[in-house]
């Protein structure tokens, strides 16, 4: 097979002749026939130069783009029908044209010029009977772009595939029913990620509505969940989706997030059960430290219920008990005498008698602080002592507490002098009970 060159003289020509242009074409037709694509590409750059605007050079360009799908670079070919969609803008059959170009923009990778390309032939071309398959393409040329894009453009990549999608899921028949799921959960996912809680919200409702055996809807009911708690819904909102997320997602963080808020909500709504279940499973199954205002509520609510187990188990962690039944909270939220009393009045003597004990030695190395219930933890102590028949300390407890005189409550009082007496009267045979004596077990 032989080449043919071109006489260099011909570049020179100030006025190309008809004649030159009838041996630019013959060239191109010879060079096409021959298969000889040096001597094509050659001829195709001089033939442009020389006659940019001639039809039978665009028509020339579209020979050498075909010439090149045949041999399968793709790339030369995608090129050429670039240049005659700029170039060329009048040249015949412009419908094929565009979407040769889309086509093989996208082969080629070039993302964000086939999703260009395709767009631009659906505005040219609204009523093609192709639009959904444009549609699917565009849309996968937008994925794409989201895979591939830099860091400072995710943002701008994730708003440009929500808008594609939005639209493309309008349209019928476009995917698959695998697909559609797929891109109805990934809408949702991307108006999340871009804040638009509420169009996230819906758009992860229609997805679990539509497709409940879907593997995402445990995460779609989470950021279902999650959205409205970024939106500040009500709990008619919010409840549902986060107590279907919390049966189904298996995240250890994730499910301790949710009780925390289902349990405001529940407060909000006076589920007061459910609140205190919440919490309970958070602080003490989970082992998530919770604000101190909601470890006492759940005391104090479990304690009102009369559920010695839980509210063992909570007062035991909030006031550091150990295995002894001793007490080691930090003196400085003294405000915890309280529940340790409280704590003490569930247990067994013994057991009591060990935190009421612990109780008052921590008041007592820290004399200073503001404790408010020292009186009534003596007299707590008494009265377990006398279960524990240990007379001789119970009397002691109980004079140590009378001798404050004016200082402590009445009630206390009354009842410290009752006590007192109940001792004398067990432990003196008649005609020989003196209160002012020593007291002596039988």
């Amino acid at each position: 097979r032989r080449s043919t060159t071109i006489n260099p003289s011909s570049k020179k020509e100030n006025d190309p002749t008809l004649h030159k242009r009838a041996a630019f074409l013959t060239l191109i037709h010879c060079a096409q026939k021959t298969e000889d694509t040096p001597l094509f590409d050659r001829v195709l750059t001089q033939f442009l130069n020389d006659f940019p605007k001639d039809e039978e050079a665009g028509k020339a360009l579209l020979l050498h783009a075909q010439s090149a799908l045949q041999r399968g670079d793709i790339v030369q070919a995608s090129s050429d029908l670039n240049q005659l969609v700029r170039d060329f803008p009048d040249f015949p059959d412009q419908e094929n044209i565009l979407y040769d170009q889309a086509v093989l923009l996208s082969k080629t990778e070039q993302w964000n010029e086939s999703r260009s390309a395709f767009i631009s032939y659906l505005g040219k071309f609204p009523s093609t009977p192709h639009s959904n398959v444009i549609w699917a393409s565009v849309v996968h040329s937008s994925v794409q772009e989201l895979k591939k894009a830099a860091p400072e453009a995710i943002t701008g990549k994730k708003q440009q595939l929500a808008s594609d999608l939005t639209q493309a899921l309008t349209l019928t028949n476009l995917f698959s029913s695998d697909e559609e799921s797929a891109y109805q959960f990934l809408l949702g996912q991307l108006m999340f990620d871009l804040s638009h809680f509420s169009e996230s919200a819906t758009e992860l409702n229609r997805f679990c509505q539509k497709y409940p055996q879907h593997p995402s809807v445990p995460e779609a009911y989470l950021l279902q969940a999650l959205a409205h708690r970024e939106l500040k819904s009500g709990p008619d909102l919010f409840i549902p989706a986060a107590e279907k997320a919390l049966t189904l997602v298996d995240d250890f963080k994730q499910k301790t997030a949710l009780r925390l808020h289902l349990f405001n909500n529940y407060l909000t709504v006076k589920q007061f059960d459910k609140a205190a279940e919440s919490l309970y499973q958070t602080f003490i199954v989970d082992g998530t430290d919770v604000q101190p205002e909601n470890q006492l509520w759940l005391a104090g609510y479990l304690f009102g219920q009369g559920d010695k187990e839980k509210t063992t188990d909570v007062f035991k962690k909030i006031l550091l008990v150990d295995d002894a039944f001793q007490v080691h909270f930090d003196p400085a939220q003294s405000y915890l005498e309280c529940e340790a009393i409280k704590f003490a009045k569930m247990l067994k003597p013994h057991e009591k008698e060990n935190v009421l004990r612990s109780l008052m030695a921590i008041q007592g190395r820290h004399e200073t602080l503001p404790w408010k219930h020292r009186d009534t933890a003596v007299l707590e102590l008494g009265k377990t002592l006398i279960t524990l028949k240990k007379h001789d300390e119970a009397f002691t407890m109980f004079e140590t507490l009378l001798s404050r005189g004016e200082g402590i409550p009445s009630s206390v009082r009354n009842i410290a002098l009752l006590e007192k007496s109940r001792i004398i009267l067990l432990n003196f045979p008649v005609g020989e009970k003196n209160e002012n004596k020593k007291v002596h077990k039988d």
